[in-house]
């Protein structure tokens, strides 16, 4: 998302190579430099988060399908910063939620957004008591799972030791909710989450830890000293592979995801992943964002091997 418009960029999967540009006033796009969107792709379409809206695009040849509207009677306003396809449904979260507009010494606090996936309709808004950031979302396509690590808000708020809780991806219905410190003693360090095989991997800067996605009793708990990652992580699991891409440190550590052994480190001088910002894992295929500060940003695509 550069300053000066928004754009969403289609890329030839076997390449690398883009094939088009979507530029914001085409496809109601609006944010600048400094704001970050949710993106999720469920191979017939592509949802994009922006202001109160989700753009739907169609994934074949990047045509606008239609934008998806929060009512202006629900009278909140967020950005989608963590975006999933839950079987007919669309979930979207935001951090930073604002009542009943955003600006000034507003209050803010997270919130989850339900959209109908197949008829395009917003559904309802989850709101949550403390501002968090970041925030993210996996799902089984019948279940949501928000993990979050509370930045701001008092000790006593909820989700205020940071959490990961699952809803029914129908009707919003909360089903469990387990603190952070249940899996780790680090719950501000910032969280990712990825669903895989009945079990939840969450990365939250310290630690990987492995949940059952039942009832989110932890199965293990993997240090990020001995797999050499640090804050702000990102996580993705395929198969047997899981993914953590550590920013701070310029490198993607890929866990087996059967043992918890170390399969790989993927570092800057190998790969050339001087800023990895974002990861996505398809197929046999792992795509690495890469995001140098004063360069253009790049996709590194990684084989996987069978493990």
């Amino acid at each position: 998302t550069p300053a000066g418009g928004a754009r969403v960029w289609r890329v030839d999967p076997r390449t690398g190579a883009p094939i088009q540009t979507l530029k914001a006033a085409s496809y109601g796009f609006s944010q600048t430099g400094s704001d970050t969107t949710g993106i999720v792709d469920d191979g017939t379409d592509v949802w994009v988060g922006n202001l109160d809206t989700v753009t739907e695009i169609n994934a074949k040849d990047g045509s606008l399908v239609r934008i998806l509207q929060i009512p202006d009677s629900v009278n909140i306003h967020g950005w989608p910063t963590a975006m999933v396809r839950a079987g007919t449904q669309l979930w979207g979260a935001t951090p930073e939620t604002c009542r009943p507009y955003c600006g000034g010494n507003t209050p803010a606090y997270a919130s989850l957004i339900q959209f109908s996936a197949s008829g395009g309709t917003y559904e309802r808004a989850l709101m949550r008591n403390t501002a968090q950031d970041p925030i993210a979302l996996a799902s089984d396509g019948t279940h949501v799972w928000f993990a979050a690590s509370t930045i701001n808000g008092a000790a006593t708020d909820q989700d205020a030791a940071g959490s990961v809780t699952e809803f029914n991806a129908s009707d919003g219905r909360q089903i469990w909710s387990v603190p952070a410190t249940i899996y780790s003693s680090q719950a501000t360090a910032g969280d990712s989450i990825a669903y895989a095989g009945g079990r939840l991997w969450v990365a939250n800067g310290k630690t990987v830890t492995e949940l059952n996605a039942s009832n989110g009793k932890p199965i293990r708990v993997l240090s990020g000293v001995q797999y050499q990652f640090t804050a702000q992580p990102v996580i993705s699991v395929a198969g047997t592979h899981v993914f953590v891409l550590n920013g701070a440190g310029n490198s993607v550590t890929e866990i087996n995801a059967n043992t918890g052994a170390l399969m790989d480190t993927l570092t800057a001088a190998r790969y050339d992943l001087n800023n990895p910002v974002g990861i996505a894992v398809v197929g046999n295929r792992a795509w690495i964002l890469n995001s140098p500060p004063t360069a253009a940003s790049y996709v590194v695509q990684l084989a996987l091997s069978p493990s």
